[in-house]
């Protein structure tokens, strides 16, 4: 076990960019007359709209107000009153998760006409090379492999390498892609075994796309609430249940009528499937006071194996032959007892998402959520890929992963001034690795194998049986955040064990 314990201390002038923070959103602003002068004791009313969910605020003597530990994404409504001033409003405001959002409101004396703002939902990350999607953004993007880097390379210091199967390294301003955090709803989900070319706890994508409500890369952030990183910071929020039931139904199909059937002259024939489908389904469970959203997902590729024994019709040939396969296979039955197996003619990878996220509003200042996650994914690897050695199908293994996180998060507002937060969540992954035939026999390695003398493997390899990982970890962080007019003060403690 490994334990990490910070605590730290931040103070910020509120006109400088704010700090990140993982899981909540802020909004500060100003508000003025005409003239300039600042207007104090206006009421400013912060709603988000999906849910009817309502905080206000009161500015200070020099017009100011702050509303912080708000729900990332949006759309918010901010509308500002005074008695002796018109009433103003905007609309249409996105927050990005550990962002604060700036607006500075001009009332007009009360006999002019009120003035009425829509905010655009262009995402500004006010730092840097930082991106923001919604999942309106993701919806109408194509995605080919419907993962997140097809989003993640949107950012122009995001590069990914030239591997296949969505094993693409991820790379954040040039830094090694396994030094990126990425995180969903603020637990990391990234790969503790640390074989995974993706960085991914999956053979695949760790969520589904249908359960993204935003997707933020930071580069390089400085804040000191995030650690774990190098390069930079991959932001997941999962969709929250609204006031409105909404649902979908979705099926994805690439096959092989997306691939390329010629090279070099010379024409091949390929049967591939890649295929997912599911469903995501959320609304209320009491209007105004408590959500819901659940999404699910299988995925399934099928692809042809590109090696195979001479006479086996794969795109390329081994050194040996079927015949031969099928003699070595026989004595390793009549002289050892078990069977190799044959060839592998195709490779299967598999994949489930589950996601559940309940959110309720305990009053107007105090709202609670919860969540689970669920990915798990199989997929066989060491299968033949060359002329010279030959593996039979007992060589091969089927790696499985399973990563499951449960978790809440407490943001209270005791006051306009004083915000906390409390999140505890627990993450589990097991990552194994077995042969179809199981781990409690021989390795074999033949020299001279076949007529044209090439290397064959029988058996499960010696790496296997110690190539197995179980991790359990827990998250724990408090964050207290203090508004003193034009600073901003954080306190806090957080622990991973």
């Amino acid at each position: 076990m490994k334990s990490l314990r910070n605590l730290f201390m931040v103070a910020a002038l509120i006109a400088i960019p704010a700090f990140g923070q993982e899981l909540t959103s802020d909004i500060t602003g100003t508000v003025t007359n005409g003239a300039g002068t600042p207007v104090s004791g206006a009421t400013v009313s912060v709603t988000y709209t999906p849910t009817n969910t309502t905080i206000t605020r009161t500015t200070s003597s020099n017009g100011r107000f702050n509303a912080g530990g708000l729900k990332p994404g949006g759309p918010y409504e901010v509308s500002v009153q005074s008695s002796a001033y018109s009433s103003e409003t905007t609309a249409g405001i996105t927050l990005i998760v550990g962002d604060t959002k700036r607006l500075n409101f001009v009332l007009e004396s009360i006999d002019e006409v009120v003035v009425v703002a829509s905010a655009g939902t262009a995402l500004d990350t006010g730092y840097g090379f930082g991106t923001a999607l919604t999942a309106k953004d993701i919806e109408q993007n194509a995605s080919v492999n419907r993962d997140l880097k097809d989003f993640i390379r949107l950012n122009p210091m995001v590069s990914l390498d030239d591997a296949q199967d969505n094993y693409e390294a991820i790379s954040i301003a040039g830094a090694h892609p396994r030094t990126n955090d990425l995180r969903v709803d603020g637990t990391s989900f990234n790969d503790d075994f640390g074989l995974n070319d993706n960085g991914y706890p999956a053979q695949r994508s760790p969520i589904s796309l249908n359960a993204i409500e935003q997707l933020a890369v930071k580069v390089a952030p400085a804040s000191v609430e995030y650690s774990g990183f190098r390069g930079g910071v991959i932001e997941v929020i999962t969709k929250s249940g609204t006031n409105e039931f909404t649902g979908e139904l979705f099926s994805y199909d690439r096959g092989d009528s997306f691939m390329g059937d010629e090279s070099e002259g010379d024409e091949y024939s390929f049967d591939l499937d890649d295929t997912s489908e599911g469903f995501a389904f959320g609304g209320p469970i009491i209007k105004d006071k408590a959500f819901f959203y659940v999404t699910y997902e299988e995925a399934s590729i099928n692809k042809p194996i590109t090696h195979g024994p001479i006479g086996s019709g794969l795109p390329n040939e081994s050194g040996i032959t079927v015949a031969e396969v099928d003699q070595i296979r026989q004595i390793t039955i009549d002289k050892y007892g078990f069977d190799p197996l044959g060839y592998t003619a195709s490779n299967q990878s598999e994949q489930e998402f589950i996601t559940a996220r309940f959110d309720v509003n305990i009053t107007d200042n105090h709202r609670l959520t919860l969540n689970h996650k669920k990915v798990e994914s199989s997929k066989l690897n060491g299968a033949n890929d060359s002329f010279g050695d030959f593996a039979f199908s007992s060589a091969e293994y089927q790696k499985g992963e399973v990563t499951e996180t449960d978790g809440f998060l407490l943001v209270s507002n005791w006051s306009d001034d004083l915000i906390t937060e409390v999140s505890y969540s627990t993450k589990t992954q097991d990552t194994s690795q077995m042969s179809p035939v199981g781990q409690g026999l021989p390795s074999f390695s033949i020299d001279d194998c076949g007529a044209l003398g090439i290397e064959c493997y029988i058996g499960p390899d010696i790496f296997r049986s110690a190539n197995q990982l179980a991790t359990e970890n827990t998250f724990f962080k408090a964050k207290l955040t203090y508004y003193d007019d034009n600073h901003k003060w954080t306190l806090g403690y957080e622990t991973k064990e």
